[in-house]
């Protein structure tokens, strides 16, 4: 994700944009399809592809994870792990030299809570799709006419993967899993 995303969705080679998020120098493909009046929408379970790395930039819409973001309704209300990963995302999140630092206090966050009987650090494709599903509804309401353009990432498809509990309950076996 990190080195493939810039490229993507910025037409930028990784030594252009440093393998981490939009480079600011780059105008990516939602700024350029924003300007010609196309309406854009991002959703992302992904904090490698989310506002963290500026993936946000140009989208006249985007979702990412709010529970770690300082404007997230919930912020006040979050488990201990939310919050510590909320000041993570907090005092990392806005300094560019400090981001893949972030990043990776992200993961090992994410690994403690793994290990502690949590299934999932990411939002499920299922979840992340009836999102993507309201916005859409939401968009066509509000802007009808309009042309649009949608980026989903879904986490499922690559490392690491958390298969649903029944898929686990379904296979596990003593000593494997």
């Amino acid at each position: 994700t990190s080195s493939a995303f810039p490229g993507i969705l910025a037409s930028a080679y990784p030594m252009d944009h440093g393998y981490r998020g939009i480079n600011e120098s780059h105008h990516s493909i939602a700024e350029h399809l924003s300007e010609h009046g196309i309406r854009t929408v991002g959703v992302t379970s992904s904090s490698h592809a989310s506002s963290l790395f500026n993936y946000d930039r140009g989208f006249d819409v985007f979702y990412d994870n709010p529970s770690y973001r300082r404007d997230a309704p919930n912020r006040d209300s979050l488990s201990a792990y939310e919050a510590i990963r909320s000041r993570v995302y907090d005092y990392f999140g806005k300094r560019p030299i400090l981001r893949g630092i972030g990043s990776k206090g992200l993961e090992a966050i994410t690994a403690i809570r793994r290990n502690d009987n949590f299934s999932c650090p990411y939002e499920r494709a299922e979840t992340v799709t009836d999102k993507a599903e309201e916005i859409l509804k939401r968009e066509a309401t509000k802007h009808s006419g309009r042309d649009r353009f949608i980026w989903i990432h879904y986490m499922e498809p690559h490392a690491p993967y958390y298969p649903p509990d029944r898929i686990i309950e379904r296979f596990e076996t003593d000593g494997i899993t």
